[in-house]
């Protein structure tokens, strides 16, 4: 398995992915208010560093919606590394850092399995909808054959599905 760094995923593989974005920018943002209060606490000015966390958190929003897109995957990489950098203000982002990094990877390896998984399956039931159709294409055929068969004279040259035709075992409709 190779791990992607940019280009486009699958779309199960950006779902997931963007999923684990849009969870870490709402522990992202809690980090900022975290790292603020610790600021005001330490008698600093904590605007600076809350609207660096708000931003980190806007960024993994964005990345999210732009996983579609060659952008997402560079963008979700660099939100992965920041997380991590921002343990420098928060030591505790070192652990929100450690569970989306490996969400993140975890997304990326297993993502295109599952991709291959959705088309092997999506392929036989397409196959099994041809086997489907030839099936009831024979049916079809073979209704019409018999539809025609009643409809051709019988040995006494009326029709038997007018009044009056005989029936198989002989007797007279």
């Amino acid at each position: 398995m190779r791990m992607q760094f940019v280009g486009r995923t699958g779309t199960f593989t950006y779902r997931m992915l963007a999923t684990v974005l849009a969870a870490q920018s709402i522990l992202l943002f809690f980090g900022a208010l975290v790292a603020r209060g610790t600021a005001i606490a330490a008698g600093k000015d904590g605007g600076r560093v809350f609207a660096s966390g708000c931003a980190l958190a806007v960024l993994a929003v964005l990345a999210a919606g732009l996983m579609r897109t060659p952008f997402g995957l560079p963008l979700g990489w660099l939100v992965q590394v920041l997380t991590w950098a921002s343990a420098v203000w928060v030591p505790m982002m070192l652990a929100v850092g450690l569970v989306f990094t490996a969400l993140w990877v975890f997304c990326l390896l297993r993502g295109p399995r599952a991709e291959a998984l959705v088309a092997e399956h999506r392929a036989a039931a397409e196959a099994d909808a041809g086997f489907l159709q030839r099936g009831m294409d024979l049916v079809e055929r073979r209704l019409a054959r018999l539809h025609r068969h009643r409809q051709q004279p019988d040995e006494v040259g009326q029709h038997q599905d007018r009044p009056g035709a005989c029936q198989d075992d002989g007797t007279v409709v």
